[in-house]
Order: C-alpha cells, then structure tokens, then sequence
C-alpha cells in the first residue's frame, strides 16, 4: 500500500470569499465569521482535508463526529 502526504504551504490556499455566520446561539461575544474549503477527499468520502478559518470572537463549537484539528 503506498501512502500519501500532502503538503500545502500556509497562505497558498485561498478558503474562498464567502464568510459564513456562525450559529447566533453558539456565539459568547463578538461576530465571528467562518470559510472554509474542502482540499482533498478520500474515495470513500471516509477523510477529508479542509482549511478553516475564522475572525475574531469567543464561540462554543458543537461537533457532529470526531475529528483531527491541527493548529
């Protein structure tokens, strides 16, 4: 089986313009705002490399499955 990694170098990746709003009842202070864009997926939709981001405020975030965050 070979493996792949990928490699995508920090401000290469433009997450789209669209900002999102996130759920008002999550939100403690501020506006914050969301993008994001899918990079690369699986075959079998089983994982995903997405890019995030987000402006400034304190929100809760609920999730709907495990995942793997890096920061």
């Amino acid at each position: 089986m070979s493996k792949s990694v990928i490699m995508i170098p920090a401000g290469i990746v433009d997450p789209g313009s669209e900002m999102q709003p996130i759920t008002p009842d999550w939100v403690l202070s501020g506006t914050p705002e969301l993008r994001s864009k899918m990079l690369v997926r699986s075959r079998d939709w089983n994982s995903h490399v997405v890019i995030w981001e987000c402006t400034a405020g304190r929100f809760n975030w609920h999730y709907s499955g495990d995942e793997p965050v890096v920061v």
